[in-house]
């Protein structure tokens, strides 16, 4: 009853005082998927902001992008022509 009778003090005296209560900080994971990683000022945006915030990325990098576009040849994709690519390929450099 003790207790019960503390609770509602603690209760209605809330307004008046300020229970200072720390929350367990969690780690948050959040996941984005995006296209066109070929895109040289998307990571370079990407990078500076993990900076920024000390954020952590996975990058997953489509094999095709590291082939210039001269060596396309060298892919064949399943159920496609040798040299195709439904996202292009790494361009010149």
């Amino acid at each position: 009853m003790l207790i019960k009778n503390l609770f509602i003090i603690l209760f209605i005296l809330s307004p008046f005082f300020s229970l200072s209560i720390q929350a367990e900080k969690k780690v948050q994971y959040v996941m984005v998927s995006f296209d066109g990683s070929k895109n040289l000022n998307m990571w370079e945006n990407i990078l500076e902001n993990a900076d920024r915030f000390n954020a952590k990325f996975t990058f997953f990098v489509s094999g095709v992008y590291f082939l210039s576009q001269e060596n396309s040849h060298i892919y064949t994709p399943p159920g496609l022509a040798p040299g195709t690519s439904h996202i292009g390929f790494g361009g010149t450099n």
